[in-house]
């Protein structure tokens, strides 16, 4: 279970790229990479994952977009990004 949603980027970043590698197939290894896979700068995106900053409701859609996550998927990840806000 992750506690923020950094954790879950970290974690999403590094499964996909585990996963598709086994295929032959390059994901984002590295920030950079995820930063422009997912259309946003270094900065923002390593913000992220070190829970600096909390991604908008449209950053969130444009996320889950990209790593093509389920519904499912998005609203947990959405819920973890609220209480991230409620403690700051």
């Amino acid at each position: 279970s992750f506690q923020t949603p950094g954790e879950l980027l970290f974690f999403e970043r590094n499964r996909e790229n585990k996963r598709l590698a086994r295929r032959g197939v390059s994901f984002p290894a590295t920030r950079d990479e995820m930063a422009t896979f997912l259309g946003v700068s270094l900065r923002r995106y390593a913000d992220w994952e070190r829970m600096n900053r909390v991604p908008t409701d449209q950053e969130i859609g444009q996320i889950a977009k990209k790593l093509g996550w389920t519904d499912a998927q998005r609203r947990m990840f959405r819920d973890a990004c609220d209480q991230m806000k409620r403690e700051a």
